[in-house]
């Protein structure tokens, strides 16, 4: 099996300190990193940033449109009739749940207590940040491939990587907030 075609998967266990397999706890191929368990995990930890995320900008912003307002004209329209159809239904549960993960970003770069929990980083030569929507995106709506390549296994690694980091933040500020 190529380099290009396995994926060794690594943590801090407790194998032989020696040896260049020390860490090693399993190996996946391209195939399996394409599988439905794989997307519902990687699915599960962006579910959770979305509502995490949507939970502090709600907290941050007493008012709705503080944070409508960071979004796109076609966005807020979208937003608002939502919400009000909701409402019309009897379901009226705030307009933060019509929110996309993009649009959570975008609102989040814009309001200062939830920009301080964000950490800035590029994966790829792209903003991080946007790594985590399109990530979300694909795994939600797989008509793809997630990885076809070893350049996207480490990009894929270096989004979890930063997904479970921005988690851990959003958490963090959230307990103390």
């Amino acid at each position: 099996m190529s380099a290009a075609a396995a994926v060794l998967v690594t943590n801090g266990c407790s194998q032989p300190d020696n040896g260049p397999l020390r860490n090693v706890r399993g190996l996946l191929t391209l195939s399996d990193l394409n599988k439905a368990p794989i997307l519902a995990t990687i699915y599960v930890i962006l579910s959770e940033i979305e509502t995490t995320l949507a939970q502090l900008i709600d907290v941050a912003c007493t008012d709705p449109w503080e944070w409508i307002q960071k979004l796109s004209r076609q966005r807020q329209a979208q937003v608002l009739g939502y919400w009000e159809l909701a409402k019309k239904q009897n379901v009226d549960a705030g307009a933060i749940l019509s929110c996309t993960l993009g649009d959570l970003v975008i609102i989040g770069r814009k309001i200062d207590p939830v920009r301080n929990v964000f950490v800035f980083r590029n994966i790829a030569g792209r903003d991080a940040l946007d790594c985590l929507r399109d990530l979300r995106n694909r795994v939600a709506h797989p008509i793809a491939p997630l990885v076809r390549g070893i350049e996207d296994v480490k990009t894929l690694g270096a989004t979890l990587t930063y997904a479970v980091e921005m988690l851990s933040r959003l958490n963090d500020h959230q307990v103390e907030g």
